[in-house]
């Protein structure tokens, strides 16, 4: 959390900085993605993942099951 108490998230599509925020600080941290996240490695040092829609729900409105894998490893999406 920022100061103050205010709520504070880093995302980054780099992975490396993140994790080298993770090794410094609590501050909840998203791996943004493009293309389909590393899911696994995400959730060594990631509290959540961004991806765009696509990636989520399939062209005919159907969950594609990447957030229900995120949400298995303990990732918020």
């Amino acid at each position: 959390f920022g100061p103050g108490g205010l709520p504070a998230v880093v995302q980054s599509f780099d992975a490396a900085a993140l994790r080298r925020v993770d090794a410094v600080s609590r501050v909840p941290l998203v791996l943004l993605a493009a293309g389909a996240p590393p899911l696994e490695a995400a959730a060594d040092f990631a509290d959540g993942v961004g991806v765009a829609k696509h990636l989520l729900i399939d062209r005919h409105g159907r969950p594609t099951g990447l957030a229900a894998r995120a949400r298995a490893l303990g990732l918020r999406v």
